[in-house]
């Protein structure tokens, strides 16, 4: 089964939060995409009778489960509420092969786990990745091995305490002046690399604008667009002016 497109993902989550709220039932959602959380926040905040949750299994997760329930029930207890998620690390020996994280994901759902029930996954180093996901998909693969190419691997059920998550740097506002609003020169000067470096991660597919893979180190970048780098953060565009010597000044926020 393919997932689910951003919009039908939209329209789904927005459905659910009307189910909730004439039904009275509480429900967590599966993972909800970065791009369809910051497109439903907005119009959930303004359901009056709704309590919204999110939750992805650690601090600026970018992948989070949405919890939905009237707000004017058990108010005492909101503060209590967690998602119930669970930790998998996958093993492997990675010393002379790299693996991708998108190596990983599609080893997964080889196995017959949905896109949408899977957080964040990352690399640790040569020795495999890590990822966030519902306890029911912990309790299918716990245990199981296959292989990614030749090497094998072996995932393991993890408490979310006992995970290596990536780091997030605090958010960071940053002014620039460059020759062009190009994709690759944004991104060097707000994630700190070289262009050399942001562009091999363009061909590598490590580059989104707004949340949608870039294959184009010329793409042209405008007011409100946000550039999303593997394990790097996130740049958010709040700026594009034009300066006396026709260059580009460009106020982001690195998250």
């Amino acid at each position: 089964m393919k997932p689910l497109d951003y919009e039908e993902q939209y329209k789904n989550l927005i459905n659910q939060a009307e189910l909730i709220i004439n039904t009275w039932e509480s429900k967590w959602t599966n993972f909800i995409s970065p791009q369809v959380a910051e497109k439903a926040l907005p119009i959930l905040g303004t359901y009056q009778d709704l309590y919204v949750f999110t939750d992805g299994g650690y601090p600026r997760a970018e992948l989070k489960r949405f919890y939905f329930q009237r707000s004017f029930e058990n108010i005492d207890q909101l503060h209590q509420i967690s998602s119930p998620l669970l930790g998998i690390k996958i093993e492997g020996n990675f010393l002379f092969d790299k693996a991708s994280i998108n190596d990983f994901i599609t080893k997964i759902i080889a196995e017959g786990i949905l896109i949408e029930e899977l957080g964040d996954i990352w690399l640790t180093g040569d020795r495999g990745a890590e990822l966030v996901c519902t306890p029911e998909v912990a309790n299918r693969l716990d245990q199981h091995t296959t292989y990614i190419r030749d090497i094998k691997i072996r995932f393991k059920i993890s408490e979310l305490k006992d995970l290596r998550f990536p780091q997030r740097a605090y958010p960071k506002k940053i002014s620039t002046t460059e020759a062009s609003t190009r994709l690759d020169a944004i991104a060097s000067a707000g994630f700190g690399l070289s262009r050399a470096k942001v562009n091999k991660k363009i061909k590598d597919g490590k580059v989104k604008k707004n949340w949608e893979p870039m294959i184009q180190p010329s793409h042209q970048i405008k007011e409100g667009d946000s550039i999303q780098l593997e394990n790097r953060g996130i740049l958010r565009v709040l700026k594009i002016s034009k300066t006396k010597k026709e260059r580009w000044r460009i106020e982001l926020i690195r998250e």
